[in-house]
């Protein structure tokens, strides 16, 4: 396997730990000296914080609508989103 075959398993791996909401190896994903910087600004240095920001996360977001649940067609709700 190549270093771009790799790097793409990685990629796979880490989104396959977010919908599965599942620690599969955060700490042999990320290295103990990773930065790992959210879109909004927050930063988690090391691999130690980076799991403990995605055991906070999953652990918070427990009750998110999937509007994919049911298959290929979203369903959304009828109601106002938590974030208004």
């Amino acid at each position: 396997m190549d270093i771009q075959e790799q790097r793409g398993a990685q990629v796979r791996r880490w989104f396959s730990m977010w919908l599965d909401k599942q620690d599969t190896g955060i700490e042999e994903l990320f290295a103990p000296d990773a930065v790992y910087i959210e879109s909004w600004g927050p930063e988690y240095h090391g691999s130690g914080k980076i799991k403990l920001w995605f055991d906070e996360w999953n652990t918070c977001n427990e009750n998110r609508y999937d509007p994919y649940a049911q298959g290929d067609t979203p369903v959304f709700r009828r109601e106002q989103a938590l974030w208004f």
